[in-house]
């Protein structure tokens, strides 16, 4: 199709085609060409090749036609004039496309994408566009060029040249239709707009046709697109190296915003159609991967912040169900280490100064309708429950209210404010049913505290909860966790040792706080000392060597070592079935402290794990009379003075 060559600059000119030039219509004849082209020169309307170029397409039937189906065929001749005249005025787009919705198909695409051309097209100029050519009928369009041929004495043109005319004129309406954008980048919100317009349409006719519009798009932004999409790639791999560095941060958000910007029409048309191309898929990849690797990492935040910047473009892209699921749990994963990091920031702050939150947890219950700051630290725990909730097996901002309840226990003035953030906890979980085990414990830390309140009074069923290990590493350590799954831990050779987490006597934390408030720690672990060391002494003579292991966490212990450890473990389970006394409940709670402050985690070597226990079960019977010695000697003892 030649149109092009005729216009003055413009892709698509309407004012400028050779039918308008010369003033005649498509039924004109060979001889009233001729003639308005000599007029034409004598009016000098237009550039005389622009003139002579009109009469020659003309005269030759073959290149008449394209120029003929860009003349407002399908309008009534009285109103041609009108139809010109509204391409020359200065009125709004908006009513352009009023006066383009009384036209027919085939003059309102001209017509369209004349103003297109002329103006930026905004996202109903694009639709009317599309919409047009979608509705253009060929067999009504051919039956009116047949009549004007006949009146013209020219041959009508094939069928088959009609519809190749059609499908060009298609192509060149699409070209124009950018033209009238200042800049490249300021045709991707309404091509935006049009595409999500027509794909909500569903009609095949409409889809075809906005294929070919944003085929044309593509071809105008695939430079910038390319420029981007390495922006990506250069911003990835300096973040790889450099993820503190807060300036790449931002060189990779302004990378990714301009390239999805300037490709998130084809990402919606590509999603829709179910394809992908590797073109759009690598900045992608590149993003994951960074995602990826930030993660494994460990650094948590810069990764949060990834998130953020890449958020559109995963919502955007064709996603497979596996790739789908790993951005899901990625992001599931950060939502956690976020809220988590928000509760342990909330705690850090009350605790620091815990006079407010303890006047507060003193007129009111621990819930949503607690004044501040207890509210804060509420609305900080639900939101990372829940985030937690999406995680399988993480009961890690649980652990770190009841732990903060704990060591907030440490303070006599805080018992009532301790009572009522465990009563507040156990509400909760209550409602959103939280697993029972942990349910259970925390009715346990809040029976507990009562009876040293003299609320109600203290069993021996009141004994276990997990240790407060400190606020160290508390976030590193829950998401290292996450990324390890369920991988051993390992010494040197993957196998030989082990790490072992003894549950069955680990102390809950309100043991551990509530005697606390009554007495030091140094004292607890004397008393203890006092207690034991002379029955454990005694039992070398008849058991096999034990070594009592020092205070500590994540420590490599020895054959003597985890025999102690597992020993001990079974010395307690017969102790607590001779526990009757309140006296004796506190001897007994005092050991789990001890116990659990060097046993609660460690490794261990697989093939002394495999004797110890062999030893435990042959020996039942000495650590069974090694517990009766111990409960007897409580009775001979006396418990450190209260404070």
């Amino acid at each position: 199709m030649e149109f092009s060559r005729a216009n003055y600059g413009r892709k698509f000119d309407l004012l400028a085609q050779p039918l308008r030039i010369l003033g005649v219509e498509p039924a004109a004849t060979s001889q009233q060409i001729n003639d308005a082209f000599h007029l034409a020169e004598q009016n000098r309307v237009a550039p005389a090749g622009a003139v002579m170029f009109a009469r020659d397409a003309l005269l030759d039937p073959a290149r008449r036609l394209s120029y003929e189906l860009t003349y407002p065929l399908d309008c009534p001749a009285s109103e041609v004039e009108t139809f010109y005249h509204a391409l020359s005025t200065t009125a709004t787009t908006d009513e352009l496309l009023q006066f383009a919705d009384q036209l027919w198909p085939l003059a309102r695409a001209n017509f369209v994408a004349h103003v297109a051309s002329h103006r930026p097209a905004n996202g109903s100029l694009l639709y009317a566009l599309v919409e047009s050519h979608a509705s253009i009928d060929a067999s009504e369009i051919y039956a009116k060029l047949k009549a004007a041929r006949t009146i013209a004495q020219i041959p009508a043109p094939s069928w088959m040249s009609l519809n190749q005319c059609l499908t060009d004129l298609l192509d060149i309406h699409a070209a124009a239709a950018f033209e009238g954008y200042d800049t490249l980048q300021d045709a991707a919100e309404p091509v935006l707009e049009c595409t999500t317009q027509i794909l909500a349409h569903g009609e095949r006719h409409y889809t075809e046709v906005l294929g070919v519009l944003l085929a044309s798009y593509r071809q105008i932004i695939d430079p910038l697109r390319t420029d981007a999409a390495k922006q990506i790639e250069s911003a990835c791999g300096a973040l790889r190296q450099q993820p503190s560095d807060a300036s790449l941060i931002q060189e990779l958000s302004n990378a990714v915003l301009n390239w999805t910007s300037l490709c998130r029409p084809l990402l919606v048309w590509n999603a829709n159609q179910g394809c992908g191309e590797p073109d759009f898929e690598t900045p992608i990849e590149r993003l994951r991967g960074l995602f990826a690797h930030l993660f494994e990492d460990k650094q948590y935040q810069v990764a949060i912040e990834v998130t953020k910047i890449t958020r559109d473009v995963f919502s955007a892209v064709p996603t497979t169900l596996d790739q789908l699921s790993e951005d899901a749990r990625f992001i599931a994963d950060l939502s956690l280490y976020a809220n988590v990091k928000h509760l342990q920031d909330v705690i850090d702050e009350v605790e620091s100064e815990p006079g407010p939150l303890i006047a507060a947890l003193e007129k009111g219950e621990f819930g949503q309708t607690s004044a501040e700051p207890a509210k804060s630290l509420w609305k900080a725990f639900v939101q990372a429950a829940t985030a937690a909730r999406s995680t399988p097996s993480t009961d890690e901002p649980w652990r770190m209210a009841r732990d903060f309840a704990i060591r907030l226990s440490n303070k006599p003035e805080a018992a009532a404010a301790v009572v009522a953030v465990l009563a507040g906890l156990i509400l909760y979980g209550e409602k959103v049913s939280a697993p029972p085990a942990l349910l259970d414990a925390l009715r346990g830390n809040l029976s507990f505290m009562r009876s040293f309140m003299g609320d109600e009074p203290s069993t021996a069923g009141s004994d276990t909860h997990q240790p407060d290990a400190g606020k160290r590493s508390r976030i590193s350590k829950l998401f290292a966790r996450m990324i390890r799954g369920n991988r051993q831990n390992s010494l040197t050779d993957p196998g030989t040792r082990r790490r072992k987490l003894l549950v069955g006597f680990v102390l809950f934390a309100s043991v551990l706080g509530g005697l606390a408030f009554y007495f030091d720690l140094d004292q607890l672990r004397a008393f203890w000392s006092k207690l034991t060391t002379g029955v454990i002494s005694q039992a070398a003579f008849t058991l096999d060597a034990q070594t009592i292991p020092p205070v500590g966490t994540g420590q490599h212990l020895e054959l003597d070592e985890v025999r102690y450890c597992h020993f001990q473990q079974e010395r307690l389970r017969f102790i607590k079935q001779q526990v009757q006394r309140p006296e004796d409940a506190r001897a007994y709670n005092l050991m789990i402290v001890d116990y659990n402050s060097r046993c609660s985690d460690f490794f261990y070597k697989d093939e002394d794990l495999k004797l110890v226990l062999t030893e435990v079960s042959a020996k039942k019977d000495l650590l069974e009379a090694e517990a009766k010695r111990i409960v007897s000697s409580w009775h001979h003892a006396d418990l450190p003075p209260k404070n």
